[in-house]
């Protein structure tokens, strides 16, 4: 078996100090092993969330396999970066693509069953991990505003 979603947060004031702390949590993941599940190397990356500027590069080393450093991860159906915007597009998308849907249900159905459509496709993607996104810039935000204004439009 496999420690699918298992996430390991590590805080540090400085860069220097960051990889060696990271390094010494994951050799005490013992927990993995004593409940007979593996980590997959190969499908673990790291991301590194700061107001600073700066990009900081370390090495990771997992079982002797080094992980890769992104930018974006997807956890959990969300899309985790500095500012949102992965997860923010991506919700943008998918709200974008229900609201053609839903005018060409609107086509054949009555009001009410459109709103039914809406609340079971795409409400959900608004509400899931939205409290979240409100750290995102204004810029980035006016994107599902767009998109949900258009649902009305629709309606």
């Amino acid at each position: 078996m496999f420690a699918d979603d298992t996430n390991l947060t590590t805080v540090s004031d400085n860069f220097l100090s960051l990889p060696i702390k990271v390094n010494c949590e994951i050799q005490e993941i013992i927990w993995l092993k004593s409940n007979k599940l593996s980590l997959h190397s190969n499908k673990t990356e790291y991301m590194i969330v700061t107001r600073k500027k700066e990009k900081c590069n370390f090495h990771i080393k997992i079982g002797g396999h080094e992980i890769s450093q992104k930018e974006c991860i997807k956890y959990l159906g969300v899309m985790v970066d500095d500012s949102w915007k992965q997860h923010i597009a991506r919700i943008s998308l998918k709200l974008s693509n229900g609201c053609w849907a839903l005018s060409q249900i609107r086509k054949y159905s009555n009001s009410q069953m459109v709103k039914k459509v809406y609340f079971a496709l795409l409400h959900p993607h608004i509400q899931y991990c939205m409290i979240n996104c409100g750290y995102a810039a204004k810029s980035v935000l006016d994107q599902t505003s767009e998109v949900h204004g258009t649902y009305h439009d629709v309606m």
